[in-house]
């Protein structure tokens, strides 16, 4: 019967565990702020550089690849990856 107790217990407090941590956990940067609702601004934004790698096959037939491509060349040429 103690075993079904903490059964019971870690089945409640771990989901409550998550949905008190998960706000902090999922944290991002923003280049910008959020603009009101209806509200319009306009924005000047520096010059981007976009990077693509193609390949005859399929995206999962490169094992990464594709993105091996990509991060050298990122690397090689020191750029910030925002």
């Amino acid at each position: 019967m103690n075993c079904d107790l903490l059964g019971v217990r870690n089945f409640i407090i771990l989901p409550l565990l998550l949905l008190i941590y998960t706000p902090w956990v999922m944290a991002y940067e923003s280049m910008h702020e959020k603009t009101p609702v209806g509200e319009i601004k306009i924005l000047e934004l520096p010059a981007r550089i976009a990077l693509e790698a193609s390949s005859d096959d399929h995206y999962f037939a490169e094992n990464n690849g594709l993105f091996r491509k990509l991060f050298g060349y990122i690397s090689k040429h020191d750029l910030a990856m925002t």
